[in-house]
């Protein structure tokens, strides 16, 4: 008999020994952790018999009149099995219940991923990458105690020498800058694992922020993916090398960069981190954290710093289990990139910057959410840092922490530190407004996103 069924026989033993089990069997088994059909039906027949009487325990008459004709089995063999499961339980203890449990979830957690590997494999012979991946992730297993326990003293040791170990190279362990100096200095900067949310209206500069410190990461010679699922990739390329090179953006946009313009540029890029490595890659609205994690696995090169721009255009990975749009749908998308933050890289984790909508909101109660409160308590829910940015009555665009687990942070201006990212727009830009006279132009600073004007 195989061990898996030897141990579902003594926990399905138990159900039908004693009925004061039946709370703490159903609790720790599953239906589906049972993988022989003829035993998952007697558990399944013991659990409904007892539900529909009022807490009874169905004997083994009873049970077995249920059964007749099922799955094949006439009295006989469906006697033969009772007899099985109710000398089991007699052999075991139900204080082994949860080693029962632990030993069927994990022959469970197998089957389902060797059908998913083999559903891959069909699909790869018929040369459907993205089917077998989607086959390969279909339905799988998440454990029930995937949980990492501690103790305040037994772990002191522990602690102790991880605590050395940070002393003797704190660069391995501390956050990654973002290039807000008061930012960084009361967090200690992005920790891998973590997923911070910028929240912002629109127009006041999400996109700007996400890309200001994917430059200002990158500048330090941390490789930094950027995924733009709202933006094209052309037109964030141009805001960086705008951001970069000091040369205004609409003449990258309108492609009309004169000489002095060009030799600017590329000094500008010349002048970089040697290790200057920052990708910006272009994802369809409708992808979703699984695909980021594929497609980041695929690169032989590993990033030390993950954007999004923005969360609320990503979809969850598990799409048919969740309704479009809804705050659950929200939810699960932010849970995920949480997930990818903390798994991504065998365990070794990322930082993940994204971005998230906001609706409204005053300077002097800092509470944004998204068009939907629950969508935007859902998404910070998950987040371990939620950043505001707003607009105060000078014009002036401000920094906050909505929510910060590990430091408080009180609003500060940006609009300083974005001054080598802010947008020129052209002085002859729109057929409706005639040409300025001759003379000096006056150039404007903040184009859309801040309406500053140079004095």
């Amino acid at each position: 008999m195989a061990v898996e069924s030897n141990y579902a026989e003594k926990a399905i033993g138990l159900v039908l020994a004693d009925a004061k089990f039946v709370g703490e069997v159903r609790e720790a088994v599953p239906e589906d952790h049972v993988l022989s059909k003829e035993l998952r039906a007697i558990y399944k027949a013991a659990l409904t018999y007892y539900e529909e009487s009022d807490g009874v325990i169905p004997t083994r008459a009873i049970l077995l009149d249920i059964l007749r004709g099922s799955h094949g089995l006439d009295d006989d063999g469906w006697g033969n099995l009772y007899d099985q499961v109710w000398d089991a339980h007699n052999d075991g203890d139900e204080a082994h219940l949860s080693f029962y449990a632990q030993r069927l979830e994990d022959g469970w957690r197998a089957e389902v991923m060797k059908r998913n590997v083999l559903a891959a494999v069909e699909k790869l012979k018929e040369r459907d990458v993205d089917g077998a991946q989607a086959a390969l992730y279909a339905e799988w297993p998440k454990s029930r105690n995937a949980y990492i326990q501690g103790s305040l003293f037994n772990d002191m040791v522990e602690v102790s020498l991880e605590l050395d170990e940070r002393a003797k190279a704190p660069k391995l362990w501390e956050g990654v800058p973002m290039g807000f100096p008061t930012l960084d200095e009361a967090t200690g900067g992005h920790g891998r694992g973590e997923v911070i949310v910028v929240i912002g209206g629109t127009g006041v500069g999400k996109s700007l922020t996400l890309g200001q410190v994917a430059v200002n990461v990158a500048r330090r010679g941390t490789p930094v993916l950027l995924v733009t699922v709202e933006n094209n990739k052309w037109s964030y390329m141009n805001r960086l090398y705008s951001n970069i090179s000091k040369v205004p953006y609409y003449k990258f946009k309108r492609h009309q960069l004169d000489k002095h313009d060009k030799d600017q540029w590329l000094d500008s890029m010349g002048n970089l981190h040697p290790d200057f490595d920052l990708r910006i890659v272009e994802f369809p609205e409708g992808c979703s954290a699984r695909d980021i994690s594929f497609y980041m696995r695929q690169q032989e090169k590993h990033f030390e710093y993950l954007v999004v721009d923005q969360i609320t255009n990503l979809f969850p990975n598990d799409v048919k289990e969740h309704k479009p749009m809804s705050w659950m749908w929200f939810s699960q998308i932010s849970l995920d990139l949480k997930r990818l933050a903390g798994s991504a890289y065998h365990g070794r984790g990322i930082p993940i910057l994204t971005a998230s909508q906001a609706a409204g909101g005053t300077v002097g109660k800092k509470e944004l959410s998204t068009d939907d409160t629950g969508a935007a308590k859902m998404i910070l829910h998950h987040a371990h840092a939620g950043l505001y940015i707003t607009k105060d009555e000078d014009s002036m665009f401000n920094m906050g922490a909505s929510k910060y687990r590990d430091a408080k942070v009180d609003p500060f201006p940006v609009f300083p530190d974005f001054r080598t990212w802010s947008l020129s727009e052209n002085p002859d830009m729109g057929d409706r407004v005639p040409p300025p006279p001759a003379g000096p132009k006056e150039e404007r600073s903040g184009g859309d996103d801040f309406g500053q004007r140079a004095v």
